[in-house]
């Protein structure tokens, strides 16, 4: 990242993302008790819980561990901030806010507050969603600008 229009998507991306992850956390926390569920629709409930593991409540009880895995991960990312084309800056702010996001639940809650349920996958929050489409948008992008060179045929037309 060579210019200040990127620096300034990546940290307004993650700071974006970030106050609203913590903005929709603190309403649940405060209007939905734990163990609640407030149903919105067929598909979808509000339900407040509480992980101290990982994504898909891997690692249960390792919220120590997951606090440096998350302060290791935040600093490998600044770490190669300079690194990230116009289109990774993107990407990596919205994984970015998403880490931090979680990790300041870790630290501060001691759990992460999770409340989006589809009743057919894990309940989830939005720090969980900007980190997964983050992630996987870098990687996708990152794989474009690998391409490999394409041989050109040496035969007649």
């Amino acid at each position: 990242m060579k210019y200040r229009k990127e620096a300034i998507y990546f940290f307004g991306l993650g700071f974006i993302i970030f106050l609203m992850d913590q903005l929709s956390k603190g309403v649940v926390r405060r209007n939905i008790k734990l163990g609640e569920e407030v149903q919105l629709g067929p598909f979808l409930s509000l339900t407040h819980t509480s992980n101290t593991g990982a994504g898909f409540s891997l690692l249960q009880g390792q919220n120590t561990l997951l606090i440096w895995v998350a302060i290791i991960a935040l600093g490998v990312i600044l770490f190669f901030l300079d690194e990230f084309d116009s289109r990774e800056v993107i990407y990596m702010g919205m994984a970015f806010g998403g880490i931090l996001g979680n990790l300041a639940d870790r630290v501060f809650i001691g759990s992460v507050t999770d409340f989006v349920d589809f009743h057919f996958w894990p309940v989830f929050n939005l720090a969980d969603s900007a980190l997964c489409i983050g992630l996987i948008g870098y990687a996708i992008i990152s794989l474009m600008n690998q391409r490999l060179p394409v041989k050109k045929s040496k035969g007649k037309r």
